[in-house]
């Protein structure tokens, strides 16, 4: 099997995928060609290897990859995924980007927390998996089959009727809250959304989360509210929800993150990954 691994990288925030990409291939006995981003230009077409299996592109910047770059690839290889995974100048609602049809758009972390698993599975020619489905999933239907896969056979009904695993959605903002319980509730979770205030101070001691979904507009103030948060709720692992987290302040919470007591989702947050992050 050939994966074809395009971008940066050599740039920091992508050194980590990279290595895992190339562990991950070279363990399934498959290879990996490596191009620059003017390789997929039309006067440099004859440098995409033919009917390759898999590519990855490696998006610095939102501009770095066309819609004809992902149509050249898709005339080389027309049934291979495609997947641009997003440096942090791509995360956020904010932030002006063209569309990539035809590819499926993702996070560094969802690479990690969602899609790592997906592509170890596809390297090894199961049969099964979300690349194995066709390439016109959208989204939401990435969401829709995660949510069966990942999370469906965990999370079921007790004899009791009660639900297994809680969230408790901290926000400040009543729309964020209803969505984020709407999202975990359809998904088999016991959710209930409260202000941050509230939330700290009411919630009875009965209902003893299993998870604490922050919705934070900034990752400083995480750090402050961590700490209540983790006093309050001392068993409870935290999910934290933050427009387009920086490097940098990955590496502020990179304690937390590396013992399992926290994680770290940019917004617009994918349903892939939040079902994702409950698993982990």
């Amino acid at each position: 099997m050939r994966v074809v691994l395009l971008g940066r990288e050599e740039r920091e925030e992508f050194q980590r995928v990279g290595r895992d990409v190339r562990m991950l291939v070279a363990a399934a006995g498959s290879t990996v060609s490596r191009l620059r981003r003017d390789d997929v230009s039309e006067a440099r077409i004859s440098r995409i290897p033919r009917d390759f299996d898999f590519a990855i592109l490696l998006r610095s910047y939102p501009s770095e990859f066309s819609p004809a770059d992902v149509f050249r690839l898709r005339r080389a290889a027309p049934l291979a995924p495609i997947v641009a995974i997003d440096g942090a100048l791509c995360e956020g609602s904010g932030r002006r980007q063209e569309p990539l049809e035809g590819a499926r758009r993702i996070t560094r972390r969802a690479w990690f927390e969602v899609y790592r698993l997906e592509f170890e599975r596809y390297l090894a020619r199961d049969g099964g998996g979300l690349f194995a489905q066709p390439v016109t999933f959208s989204p939401r239907d990435d969401a829709a089959y995660l949510g069966r896969t990942l999370l469906r056979p965990r999370f079921i009904e007790s004899e009791t009727g009660g639900r297994v695993g809680r969230a408790l959605v901290l926000s400040e903002r009543s729309d964020a809250r209803r969505a984020l319980v709407e999202t975990l509730t359809k998904s088999g979770v016991n959710a209930i959304g409260k202000r941050i205030v509230d939330g700290l101070s009411r919630v009875g001691e009965e209902f003893d989360p299993t998870w604490v979904v922050v919705d934070s507009p900034a990752v400083d103030s995480y750090l402050v509210l961590n700490v209540r948060v983790r006093a309050r709720y001392p068993r409870a692992k935290q999910i934290l929800l933050t427009f387009a987290p920086q490097f940098e302040e990955e590496r502020a919470l990179a304690s937390e993150i590396s013992q399992g007591r926290a994680i770290l989702l940019s917004k617009p947050y994918e349903v892939g990954a939040l079902i994702a992050a409950l698993e982990r």
